[in-house]
């Protein structure tokens, strides 16, 4: 399972309005930002004044709602079913589709959205093809991954190239200039200028931070955007219209030396890379967000420490499997499944019962634990850093734990928690006794979250069997459905069709279509890894002799069988003399 991740900021005059009222894990050869997982339902809950939850409207939720589907309007009787990856901006959100297009829905002042328009969306719109013009003929396709950053959007191509719209003003859009755009531009090359001739390529990889961009390039971090506090890792302060190298670990600038063997990237308010298991930071360091047991601004890559190590530290954290680097000031890791983090503890953001900062790296505490907590959070599948709070998904429960002043956390309260807790279901209600399952991707925007789920599954496997009873001409069969899972059968229909000889047929179970030949056998509920019979006696009068053939099929069920080549039986008697069957 994967998850993960978009990158987004806080307007000023946002942040200060909200202080005073106040995603299997990641392959790491992809971002985990934007990995994609099989498709399936798209949730979202936490504020939504800008229709960043999608659903329609721009009503806060404090527990999971559905995402409308495509062009729906609320009240949606359509929702989006097919969603692979989430990415969250600061009041928009994008979603990559299992036929490799882009739907986003949300505040769309500069761009973002990428549908050619500058029109908010309450429900998603499909992002327009490269050079498109509103109202865009084509949409843009190809998609592996996405982000999204404060006012801006990336998307990773199969060809490994990059393309970006929306805000541009600090050249977050990598492609030479600082014009905002409606609609998908390709990324220029390392060191190009405008108008660039050349474009990025052989990327593996990508992520959005508040104000710049990361793309990893043959274990190589590229970067642009806004270089505030060295955030852009290329030993400088300056701003990057276009993509640079990252500089190597103890570089200074102009560096000949830069970072190599990264597997993946993340960017918040600051910079992380995947070296060898060992996360490595740059840029913004005031509340201990890179992890060095420092606070210092760093420009250049350093290591993140260890747990429980002390500047400067002689141990770093290693084994690492996934990142995440927050827009508030926070950084997490997965290390053998078990949640770390570090940086602000703003609201209990780091899940360690307390709220002090952490410049070096603790463990993220169990669900119910209470500082200082004996046990953590563990078996973790995906962990994602939001501006104030953060996300996890062990076993496919949903955890959260931070800041929920606008009900980001979906427990369906508005109470900060400092360790984890359980997102609750859709349509449930603190105190919520039912909790949200089978989930595969979370993504933590600024004050919003957004889920995919599996899409419930009951692989129901159908048999039949026939046996002749010693005198007459007749043939008894049986029918037997077994639900493999994963998840209960909650309805369906089986349908066994007669050899074309039949005269009749009865079953205390199972409904006889003269007609057309046919029986029809219902099923009920039927949990996960049991079975059910259906017995039906067809009779026969004078035969000719030769086959009997048969067949039962799964015709209908519910939830949607995942497995369709074990729907089907077959079976064959004979009729060896004009009264005698043998089966």
């Amino acid at each position: 399972m994967v998850a993960r991740h978009s990158r987004r900021s806080i307007l000023c005059g946002l942040l200060t309005a909200t202080l005073v009222t106040l995603a299997t894990a990641s392959p790491a050869t992809a971002s985990p930002a934007t990995a994609a997982v099989p498709p399936g339902p798209a949730l979202a809950w936490g504020a939504n004044t800008s229709a960043e939850l999608g659903d329609g409207t721009t009503t806060n939720r404090a527990t999971p709602v559905p995402v409308c589907a495509v062009g729906a309007t609320a009240p949606c009787a359509a929702t989006l079913e097919n969603a692979s990856a989430i990415a969250m901006g600061d009041r928009h959100t994008l979603w990559l589709l299992a036929d490799g297009t882009v739907a986003a829905n949300g505040y769309n002042a500069s761009g973002e959205l990428g549908d050619g328009t500058t029109t908010n969306r309450t429900t998603p719109v499909r992002v327009c093809a490269v050079g498109a013009t509103a109202p865009c003929a084509e949409v843009l396709s190809g998609v592996t991954a996405i982000a999204a950053g404060n006012r801006f959007s990336l998307a990773l191509l199969a060809d490994g190239s990059v393309v970006s719209w929306g805000e541009n003003s600090g050249g977050y859009l990598g492609d030479g200039t600082t014009a905002d755009r409606p609609v998908p531009g390709p990324v220029c090359a390392t060191g190009t200028v405008a108008p660039c001739l050349t474009h990025l390529t052989g990327v593996a990889a990508i992520a959005a931070g508040t104000t710049h961009a990361l793309a990893l390039v043959d274990g190589e971090v590229r970067s642009w955007g806004s270089n505030y506090r060295g955030r852009l890792g290329d030993g400088t302060t300056t701003d990057r219209t276009a993509p640079v190298r990252v500089c190597a670990v103890g570089a200074t600038a102009p560096c000949t030396s830069f970072l190599t063997g990264a597997s993946a990237v993340d960017a918040g308010n600051h910079s992380l890379a995947l070296v060898s298991g060992v996360p490595h930071g740059w840029g913004n360091n005031g509340v201990g967000e890179l992890g060095d047991g420092t606070t210092t601004d760093r420009s250049t890559p350093v290591r993140t420490c260890a747990v429980g190590a002390g500047a400067p530290c002689g141990t770093v954290l290693s084994d690492v499997t996934t990142i995440s680097a927050g827009d508030g000031g926070h950084s997490t890791a997965l290390v053998g499944g078990v949640a770390h983090a570090w940086g602000s503890n703003f609201r209990g953001v780091l899940g360690d019962g307390t709220a002090t900062n952490r410049n070096t790296p603790v463990r993220v505490c169990a669900p119910g634990a209470t500082a200082p907590c004996g046990a953590y959070l563990s078996g973790v599948d995906a962990i994602d850093a939001g501006y104030t709070h953060t996300l996890a998904v062990v076993d496919g429960a949903a955890y959260a734990w931070g800041a929920n002043n606008v009900r980001q956390l979906g427990d369906g309260t508005t109470t900060d928690r400092s360790t984890p807790v359980r997102v609750c279901a859709v349509g449930a209600s603190a105190q919520c006794g039912s909790f949200l399952s089978d989930v595969t991707a979370v993504d933590a925007g600024v004050f919003d979250s957004a889920a995919i789920v599996s899409d419930p599954g009951a692989d129901l496997a159908v048999a039949l069997a026939a046996t002749a009873p010693p005198l007459g001409s007749a043939i008894d069969y049986t029918i037997t459905v077994t639900n493999a899972g994963p998840d209960a059968a909650t309805s369906g229909t089986v349908t066994l069709t007669l050899p074309p000889a039949t005269a009749n047929a009865s079953s205390a179970t199972c409904a006889y279509a003269p007609t057309t030949g046919t029986v029809s056998c219902p099923v009920g509920t039927l949990p996960a890894g049991s079975s059910q019979t259906h017995v039906v006696r067809a009779s026969f009068g004078p035969l000719s002799l030769g086959p009997l053939p048969a067949s039962a099929a799964r015709t209908a069920s519910a939830p949607a069988d995942p497995n369709p080549a074990n729907d089907t039986d077959t079976a064959t008697c004979t009729a060896v003399t004009s009264l005698v069957i043998a089966c």
